[in-house]
């Protein structure tokens, strides 16, 4: 009775993690961030199931970072790569995959405001669904709030410039992403 339905995960997020080679501590001022986490859902994070089988073999399979309603993302490493942390999302089945998009985000003059992508491509899972996939930098600083945790005074507000430097960098993110 008809084609199988693929459970995929419900919620989106990513986390801090070290991406393209091993990373120092943040350094102070810097403003790379991503979006606020939110928990992976308990049923969505079995790697064998969400992950195709070619992809474990490349990739050694860390922690769940987070789903969302594109995409799963795990940390992982390249194996043989331990030292060089990526973030590997896997999209849903009902996703359209478009590697032509990948394509020209993975321009280095994109690189501020686009993560770098070491691979992408499209794989089949155990169920049969064909999804498409990245391996990624994944964000060393972590999220908006990491930053005001790490840089506010005592859990007190941010200073006036580096507030005004962090919105600055906010609003011209989502103009690239909107233009």
């Amino acid at each position: 009775p008809g084609a199988p339905v693929a459970a995929t995960p419900a919620a989106r997020r990513q986390r801090p993690g070290h991406g393209g080679a091993a990373h120092p501590e943040p350094r102070p001022g810097a403003t790379r961030l991503q979006s606020v986490p939110r928990p992976a859902s308990a049923g969505a994070t079995d790697p064998a199931r969400y992950i195709p089988a070619e992809l474990r073999e490349r990739y050694v399979i860390g922690e769940p970072l987070g789903t969302g309603g594109e995409a799963t993302v795990w940390m992982t490493h390249a194996a043989g790569e331990p030292g060089v942390t990526q973030a590997l999302k896997v999209y849903r089945p009902s996703v359209a995959f478009d590697e032509d998009l990948r394509r020209r985000l993975d321009e280095p003059a994109l690189h501020r405001y686009v993560p770098r992508l070491y691979a992408y491509g499209v794989a089949r899972t155990a169920d049969g669904f064909e999804v498409g996939w990245e391996a990624m930098e994944s964000f060393p600083l972590g999220t908006l709030a990491d930053l005001v945790r790490r840089e506010a005074p005592a859990g007190g507000p941010l200073g006036t410039a580096r507030l005004r430097t962090v919105v600055a960098e906010l609003v011209n993110a989502l103009d690239f992403w909107e233009n």
